[in-house]
């Protein structure tokens, strides 16, 4: 029954590119997914900076990946520093909360390799 299933709807289901305002970074692959667990980790809490908002994360991070693919790859997460991350993120001044942040950016780290060991193993 599966089977009939998709074999009726495949190329039937639209594909939807998400990029909302163009802020986002979308490859439709696994860069997509390490720039939002990354999005995320650093998007943990309000922004208590009146000039730093989500937009200018996600489109830091954004600009960053379109500049160099492997700005996000896991040896570069874990080394990044306050200042290393405000360069990724062209920020001038110390973000709010960086530490933690650049503390949760090295967890993106952990939680990207348990993954790739996880898919890696489902393999064998």
């Amino acid at each position: 029954e599966i089977e009939k299933a998709v074999d009726k709807i495949q190329g039937n289901v639209p594909k939807v590119e998400w990029d909302f305002e163009g802020i986002h970074y979308f490859d439709n692959g696994p860069l997509t997914v390490q720039y939002l667990f990354v999005l995320d980790a650093l998007n943990f809490c309000f922004w208590p900076d009146k000039d730093l908002t989500y937009d200018n994360l996600a489109s830091g991070l954004k600009l960053a990946l379109e500049k160099d693919k492997s700005a996000l790859d896991a040896d570069r997460l874990k080394n990044y520093t306050g200042p290393q991350l405000r360069e990724l993120l062209n920020w001038p001044r110390p973000l709010p909360i960086e530490e933690e942040r650049v503390r949760l950016l090295h967890e993106v780290l952990v939680w990207s390799l348990k993954e790739a060991l996880v898919a890696r193993l489902l393999i064998l």
